[in-house]
């Protein structure tokens, strides 16, 4: 799932800040991860930047530009469907 400002982007956040393919959320070997895509303004994980993909918990705070989420799964076996974050 990739977040940005481009029309392609699954999540589209539509600010200035944003890039066009800002940063990536994809499951892998029952985790969580988020990668920033070499945006210009980078990509925060419970207020701290991350330079590589970064597990996430389930209530950690993801901000891309000035759009801020929290990530929270309902199982222990971590699964996303179109929607859901």
């Amino acid at each position: 799932m990739v977040f940005g400002r481009d029309h392609s982007a699954d999540m589209q956040i539509l600010a200035p800040e944003v890039s066009r393919n800002h940063a990536r959320l994809e499951i892998a070997g029952g985790e969580v991860r988020l990668e920033d895509l070499g945006s210009k303004n980078g990509t925060r994980v419970n207020n701290h930047p991350i330079e590589e993909p970064c597990v996430l918990k389930s209530g950690d705070l993801v901000e891309i530009g000035a759009t801020t989420m929290t990530y929270c799964h309902r199982s222990s076996d971590p699964t996303w469907t179109q929607g859901e974050f």
